[in-house]
């Protein structure tokens, strides 16, 4: 996931969000990059007075309507069996929807999903946030732990 700084209130930071995601959207039409343009297309799930959830719709996920026969199938697209040794993978797959959770009380934006669209998110949000120069801590001592 990428993490970013804010210290908007939750009202300002979907406002921001929004507007900048808009403009993403907008930009991805004009380029005729409408696969693209549906998995960051998406809703806030979650508000409330310390945080803020955004995530893509899922019909995002998937071009078919119904993919219950794809959840099996844990290859891309590009794999195929030939006709002879059995079924074709699909022509689809699924993939996770992208989420941005902003965290008011830590001053955290965290964008996680698929690194395509999550590079689509992180554009808009460079327009309003500042990057995370805090590294991530586990929680737990590894060094301890691995002795």
């Amino acid at each position: 996931p990428q993490i970013r700084r804010c210290d908007l209130s939750i009202k300002e930071f979907q406002r921001n969000f929004n507007e900048a995601l808009g403009d993403e959207q907008d930009q991805l039409r004009d380029e005729q990059n409408i696969d693209f343009l549906r998995r960051t297309v998406g809703s806030w799930v979650s508000v409330t007075e310390g945080q803020a959830i955004w995530r893509a719709a899922a019909a995002g996920q998937c071009e078919s309507k119904a993919p219950d026969h794809f959840w099996h199938y844990r290859v891309g697209p590009s794999w195929r069996q030939s006709a002879s040794s059995g079924p074709r993978a699909p022509d689809c797959h699924i993939v996770r929807p992208a989420e941005v959770i902003f965290l008011k009380r830590k001053g955290k934006v965290i964008i996680d999903g698929p690194s395509d669209v999550v590079e689509a998110l992180l554009r808009p949000l460079k327009t309003f946030t500042k990057p995370d120069d805090n590294a991530l801590m586990p929680i737990y001592d590894v060094v301890t732990m691995s002795r």
